[in-house]
């Protein structure tokens, strides 16, 4: 995978009101906006639960329904800078309306 690709597990689940998906998400200490779900929908939360491709602890810093960290608007992305230098497939788990 390249920096920016995403996967998804599996179809969206409804949970109650929402939709939840999970997957991974390819990034490194290079700021990159992914598109994870429509510019109709709206992101509540996004966490990644884990490292795929290895164990380095990592603490990503993550913008939502953003294409940059200061908060220029876009729903349904993600704007996200992980701390490892090398790429890494991150596990996310993500809410949106």
């Amino acid at each position: 995978m390249a920096v920016g690709d995403i996967t998804y597990d599996r179809a969206p689940a409804s949970v109650g009101n929402m939709y939840i998906l999970t997957g991974t998400i390819e990034c490194d200490d290079n700021a990159t906006t992914t598109a994870v779900v429509s510019t109709k929908s709206r992101i509540i939360s996004f966490g990644v639960v884990g490292n795929d491709d290895d164990d380095d602890v990592v603490h990503p810093q993550i913008s939502l329904n953003a294409s940059d960290h200061s908060g220029t608007g876009v729903n349904g992305s993600v704007h996200v800078t992980a701390s490892a230098g090398a790429p890494d497939s991150l596990r996310y788990v993500c809410y949106y309306i």
